[in-house]
């Protein structure tokens, strides 16, 4: 004689699961999540999530069987604060009583909430210079670097003259490893600044600086 207890029987078929999150580049605190589950035999699944393979964060527990419905669907914030700049990505799984998860993803994305690193604008030696610590016989060549060049996507170089007034521009997709200063730019002797403005896919600009006094010999 069975009194009471519970009964869990075969389910056929693993449940069925949609979802869309977090892509491209993220450069908030959060970001959403949409999701929506079914299964026939058992029920509404449960439905978790996990960023970048951790642990899973529930989203929707199983509380009956079919008798309650069979699908849901709903939205959920994710906290993308712990998060570090570079790639990430987003599992979403669903759980019946008695089959096999099923899960949607990796959904890849990446984060970005920091400017690129302060660039290293060198001017390279000219001995040919007939004053100690000036540079002259253009085109002056610069050689830039940076720790975070993999995040620039343009950049743009400018030039500044003795009086402040902007004497060359250089724009380049991507991060600018070289440029020369022509000597059509040097229209007078004394100090002139370079400028390099570097901006990631996010919109996050940085600006390095660099002056030298430089004449056209």
């Amino acid at each position: 004689v069975f009194a009471s207890g519970l009964v869990t029987l075969a389910d056929p078929s693993a449940p069925a699961l949609a979802a869309g999150g977090p892509a491209g580049v993220q450069a908030g605190l959060s970001a959403q999540l949409q999701w929506q589950a079914s299964d026939a035999e058992s029920g509404a699944p449960s439905v978790t999530y996990a960023l970048d393979g951790g642990a899973r964060v529930a989203l929707r527990g199983q509380a009956c069987s079919w008798l309650c419905g069979t699908s849901d669907s709903g939205t959920a914030a994710i906290d993308l604060g712990a998060l570090a700049d570079g790639p990430h990505s987003l599992t979403v799984y669903a759980q019946s009583y008695a089959d096999a998860a099923s899960s949607v993803g990796p959904l890849a994305f990446s984060v970005d909430r920091n400017p690129p690193a302060q660039a290293v604008i060198k001017v390279e030696p000219d001995p040919a210079s007939a004053v100690t610590g000036w540079w002259g016989h253009a085109p002056i060549a610069l050689t830039l670097s940076s720790a975070t060049e993999a995040d620039v996507v343009s950049s743009t170089l400018q030039v500044h003259g003795p009086a402040g007034t902007l004497v060359f521009e250089h724009v380049s997709a991507g991060a600018l490893r070289s440029a020369g200063v022509p000597a059509s730019a040097l229209g007078a002797n004394g100090l002139y600044r370079v400028d390099l403005l570097e901006c990631d896919a996010a919109g996050h600009c940085s600006v390095s600086r660099f002056v030298a006094p430089m004449a056209r010999f």
